[in-house]
């Protein structure tokens, strides 16, 4: 270890000592309760997980559902640990941070109704043991860990969904100023264009319900018209509208009609070959139009870059069954609607040329819309 965690609350008067041969198992601390129930954790916890990893190290030889049995026990001791250290130390700093290190217990009744009932109300109850009156919580990585792991591995990533528990969990945090502060900043960011969980939809319901109501004092004012100005280029690609208008003309000039689907599926993937992120996205999609399954799965490839004759090579060699476009010359504006901040962007559309996904990876998208 080349680091060791303290709290530090009100009582600031305490003394510690560690040993850098092992700063985990050798840290002590006198003078703050706090502290004392931190070490006593970390040592317990630490000998239960060395426990593990040799059980985990003996898998070859017991097997896989012997090593699961016995990992899953021992990692039921250490959070009866962590209860137990709850209920005799409610007061305390320490018992708030263990709290909302908790995963929630899906009661057995819930159990036994289906696996996808329990996990159903655990996705329901994943923040209840948060105490969002204590912003004490915020100096902790806690919140921030189980704000992205919720929304990396528990949410369904669709817009209405995504959008309900970015509501529920601001809701959640309004009992503090600072928590409500943190909790929205972070979704925010995290769902405008640069974040790492960027999704359009719950960008929009955010800025709207909140930041154009004057509920984020802390924006500057010079920010509010630039939000805006990010809706307004967002909404017209968002999920479920219908697609906006765009002309096209194939490589001798002639024009492609949009106005009505051209399969059960429609794919819009505008790139250039310039970029290697679309090379290798061009290449992937290939996969895709060349699988006999896929037949009612049609894509056409929109060319958003200046060079026509490097594009008519690139495709003439590569003799990809796309529709091969680029944007009618004279009708570059309507693109704008598209919202291009980057390339590539796939767009995928229904069958009433609907936006039905956004920038899917093209690896899962036969099982999206086909369920193969």
């Amino acid at each position: 270890d080349s680091y060791f965690d303290i709290l530090i609350d009100k009582d600031q008067e305490f003394s510690i000592s560690n040993n850098t041969e092992n700063l985990s198992e050798n840290f002590i601390c006198k003078g703050s309760s706090d502290n004392e129930l931190l070490a006593e954790y970390q040592l317990f916890a630490l000998k239960i997980r060395k426990k593990i990893r040799e059980i985990e190290e003996s898998k070859p030889i017991i097997g896989e559902e012997k090593t699961f049995i016995k990992s899953d026990s021992l990692n039921l001791i250490i959070r009866e640990k962590r209860k137990e250290m709850i209920a005799q130390n409610p007061t305390t700093f320490f018992s708030v941070l263990l709290l909302a290190m908790s995963e929630p217990d899906v009661p057995d009744a819930i159990l036994q109704i289906s696996e996808s009932a329990s996990f159903q109300y655990y996705k329901q109850h994943y923040f209840d043991n948060i105490s969002f009156s204590d912003p004490r919580l915020l100096r902790s990585p806690i919140v921030f860990n189980k704000i992205n792991h919720f929304f990396n591995y528990l949410c369904e990533w669709h817009p209405d969904t995504v959008v309900k528990y970015a509501l529920q969990l601001c809701e959640k945090s309004q009992t503090n100023p600072e928590f409500f502060q943190f909790v929205f900043n972070h979704l925010f960011s995290s769902f405008e264009k640069s974040g790492k969980l960027t999704h359009d939809e719950a960008f929009v319901v955010l800025a709207e319900k909140y930041c154009l109501t004057g509920k984020t004092p802390w924006f500057s004012p010079e920010a509010i018209p630039m939000i805006k100005e990010r809706i307004t280029q967002v909404k017209p690609t968002l999920t479920g509208q219908p697609a906006p208008n765009i002309e096209l003309s194939d490589s001798s000039g002639k024009s492609i009609d949009l106005k009505k689907p051209l399969g059960t599926w429609t794919v819009l993937f505008f790139w250039d070959p310039e970029c290697e992120h679309c090379r290798d996205l061009y290449y992937k999609l290939s996969v895709l139009a060349n699988d006999p399954e896929m037949s009612q799965l049609k894509i056409i490839s929109i060319y958003t870059g200046k060079n026509n004759t490097l594009w008519k090579n690139f495709i003439a060699d590569k003799s990809t069954p796309f529709v091969h476009t680029i944007i009618t010359p004279g009708k570059e504006k309507l693109v704008e609607k598209w919202d291009l901040y980057m390339t590539p962007r796939i767009f995928v559309l229904d069958n009433k040329l609907r936006i039905a996904f956004k920038d899917p990876d093209p690896e899962n998208l036969k099982e999206m819309l086909f369920g193969m």
